[in-house]
């Protein structure tokens, strides 16, 4: 009894070990898969706030596949440089903006950008985090990016076909990061893709399944984030090791 009970507990530690082992390859491959857009001498940061480089692969891989043209990015960060870094070497006409609440941080962002001659291929935009307006709010939130800013510089972008949320941070407040679809919704096109990271938390979980509703779309959930899509897209999950 004693016996089969120990070795049950060691097969459950060393399956455990095996899929994290399996998690840490797959990371690994998705970073050497997209650190090819650079070379050596351009260095992106990436650190315990990065989305994923599993993440990443995905949203390149849907941009080249299904030739996206419109791209919304809420929260600046390693992923603006890879969308933009792509957008270049296609010689992509795509319009690409990336949504950020942190003066400091989006300067930094915009700075480096220029720096790898990229600001002819995303638009930051920063905007500071304010009351929510009541009607693209969910449950406890409160505050939201400030929506007079985005409808000045987005008041002209229509026909959006891939949204990135990796921002406002979830701790600013309760379903921080529920909005975005809410106000995005009317310029979808209706083939489209989403990706909501962080999709490991509780909140994500259930702001994911309420955009699903809403939309009357597909999702898939992975590891660390979801994605929500019109079923007539092509397939652009990455190679899993």
């Amino acid at each position: 009894m004693i016996k089969t009970i120990l070795n049950k507990y060691i097969n459950s530690i060393i399956s455990k070990l095996i899929k994290k082992q399996k998690a840490i390859q797959q990371e690994q491959f998705a970073y050497n898969a997209i650190s090819g857009l650079f070379n050596e001498s351009q260095f992106i940061p990436f650190t315990t706030w990065t989305i994923s480089p599993s993440t990443i692969q995905h949203v390149l891989n849907d941009i080249e596949i299904n030739q996206r043209k419109s791209i919304v990015e809420f929260g600046s960060g390693a992923s603006t440089f890879f969308i933009a870094k792509l957008l270049k070497t296609k010689d992509s006409e795509a319009s690409f903006f990336s949504v950020e609440s942190d003066e400091l941080w989006a300067r930094n962002i915009e700075n480096k950008i220029k720096k790898m001659q990229l600001e002819k291929f995303v638009t930051i935009i920063y905007t500071p985090i304010i009351k929510v307006p009541k009607e693209i709010s969910f449950k406890g939130q409160s505050y939201w990016y400030d929506t007079d800013i985005l409808n000045k510089k987005l008041g002209n972008v229509n026909a959006i076909d891939l949204v990135l949320v990796d921002g406002p941070l979830g701790k600013s407040n309760p379903y921080a990061r529920f909005s975005a679809i809410p106000y995005l919704r009317s310029k979808l096109t209706e083939q489209y893709s989403v990706y909501l990271d962080d999709i490991n938390r509780s909140e994500e979980r259930e702001i994911a399944n309420e955009w699903k509703n809403s939309l009357n779309c597909e999702i898939r959930q992975f590891d660390r984030y979801a994605m929500l899509y019109t079923d007539r897209n092509y397939i652009t999950g990455p190679f899993r090791v």
